[in-house]
């Protein structure tokens, strides 16, 4: 399938897959990745009712990272004091409904900040589980810090969906998350330590993560995937042999992570 878009005079031409061959003016750019966005489409392709997708505003933690703003302020500082907001807000704002979605989203975010609330009163336990354990599964952890998270409001349940961002998928691991939080192995360059606390000291969470664990570290569930994606993979190689010849994806990484998951 081909889309076209054109954005004042600029024809761009892409061709559609997961990853897309582009093409400016009928000059070719090469391969392309295509990032959904946090939007209402989003909810709809995940069969869910129209509510908002909140997040810790990360500002501030971004500029002190890159150093463009000079201020000393921890991690931790920044987490407990930052705004949640939610994408497509001026438009919320004007929806009685949705800005009642929004203040009740917020309200669940900033009682689990806070101590307040537990994390299953909060959250839907048992897909953040599945979430933290696929990130064990693909090494891709770094979507689990906080400020890579976003919360989708579903109104019918009551409670927030995690959404992660900016994985950075296919690290080998030696052993799993929890069991590194637990034996104080974690550093704060790989998340906020108090953040990771809200899940690994609820205990409705741990039993749904190792549940999630069991499942998608089995030889059995593995195979299965692996058969069901062959022929999207082989495309997607196909295109990015296209860009750089000598790209591997390593797919063993994937099953020797598995094999420590089981351990």
């Amino acid at each position: 399938m081909r889309k076209i878009a054109v954005l004042g005079m600029v024809l761009i031409t892409f061709f559609m897959n997961a990853q897309s061959h582009v093409e400016i003016n009928g000059e070719y750019k090469g391969i392309y990745a295509m990032e959904e966005s946090f939007s209402k489409e989003l909810i709809e392709q995940n069969q869910r009712r129209n509510g908002p997708i909140l997040k810790f505003e990360e500002s501030k933690w971004i500029a002190q990272v890159l150093k463009t703003e000079k201020t000393t302020f921890t991690q931790q500082e920044i987490f407990e004091t930052t705004e949640i907001k939610a994408f497509g807000l001026k438009k919320i704002k004007k929806d009685s409904l949705m800005n009642s979605y929004f203040e009740r989203g917020s309200y669940l975010l900033n009682g689990l900040r806070a101590g307040v609330l537990k994390l299953d009163e909060v959250v839907d336990v048992k897909k953040a589980a599945m979430l933290f354990a696929i990130c064990d599964l693909t090494g891709s952890n770094h979507g689990m810090r906080w400020h890579n998270q976003r919360f989708y409001y579903n109104p019918i349940i009551d409670k927030l969906e995690m959404i992660r961002f900016d994985s950075g998928s296919g690290v080998p691991i030696n052993d799993i998350y929890y069991n590194k939080w637990k034996a104080n192995k974690l550093t704060e360059k790989e998340g906020l330590l108090f953040w990771k606390e809200k899940f690994f000291s609820s205990p409705p969470f741990l039993a749904a993560y190792f549940d999630a664990l069991k499942k998608i570290s089995s030889k059995t569930y593995l195979s299965e995937h692996n058969a069901d994606i062959e022929t999207h993979l082989k495309n997607n190689l196909y295109l990015m042999y296209k860009e750089n010849t000598i790209y591997k994806f390593k797919s063993e990484i994937y099953t020797d992570n598995a094999a420590i998951i089981r351990q």
